[in-house]
């Protein structure tokens, strides 16, 4: 953190426990608002030295507005969502290019041969595709709780990182969508075009977003956090999602 230096380490954490009182909760957006509160107080009190400490954080405070530092955070939680939002949408593409496009293919043509096996038997595919939702559904809330169970770590002391909980809403907001996709295919006939290519490429996207779920996002949330946080004292509590 810059332009700290005169500031004593009492005052940097009152200015910490006055962003919290005004509920400010995530931990990386106090750093920022520390930071710039901190290099607005010597501003003034260099301009000022009759000034205190206390009268030059009211006055930083408010300088920003009726809002006080609501705004800043619900700016910053748009940013982080949407930062997450669009990494986790490249990184699913991903699965349409080589060489992981291969994967793709060989899972459609898996599910391709058991939903043709299903239908071989004559069994009725509508009730096959709504228990396969009933299961998908039981393996979101699985699929959840671990997530959050990873992730748990990677907040601070005891303060929640915006970054965590950003990335759990942007993945944990895919799931259901694989749920309403069987839900709608299975209100529709019972067709070859279903059965041979709709319902296998469904299978497929919702097994390959399952696995990225557990295997590859964690890791990347774990890596985009050490490099936007390393200046960050998380020396007492080791990142890991592991």
């Amino acid at each position: 953190m810059k332009h700290q230096e005169s500031l004593s380490k009492e005052q940097i954490q009152k200015i910490f426990d006055f962003t919290r009182q005004k509920y400010v909760k995530y931990y990386d957006v106090q750093i920022e608002l520390v930071d710039h509160i901190a290099e607005e107080i010597q501003a003034r009190r260099a301009q000022d030295p009759s000034l205190s400490f206390d009268d030059a954080m009211y006055q930083v405070y408010k300088s920003f507005g009726i809002f006080g530092f609501s705004k800043v955070q619900e700016e910053k939680v748009k940013q982080i969502e949407q930062y997450w939002g669009k990494r986790i949408g490249r990184h699913l593409l991903s699965y349409l290019t080589l060489p992981k496009l291969l994967m793709s293919i060989g899972l459609t043509i898996g599910f391709s041969l058991v939903t043709r096996f299903i239908h071989a038997l004559h069994w009725d595919l509508s009730y096959a595709v709504l228990g396969a939702a009933l299961a998908y559904i039981i393996w979101i809330i699985f699929t959840v709780r671990k997530i959050k169970s990873k992730t748990q770590k990677l907040h601070s002391n005891g303060q929640r990182l915006l970054s965590v909980d950003a990335f759990v809403a942007a993945t944990t907001m895919t799931l259901p969508i694989g749920a309403s996709l069987l839900n709608v295919v299975s209100f529709t006939s019972d067709s070859t075009l279903i059965i041979n290519i709709i319902l296998p490429i469904i299978f497929s996207l919702l097994t390959i977003l399952t696995y990225c779920m557990i295997y590859d996002f964690p890791p990347m949330l774990e890596a985009d956090i050490r490099q936007r946080y390393g200046h960050m004292d998380l020396s007492d509590r080791k990142i890991t999602v592991a």
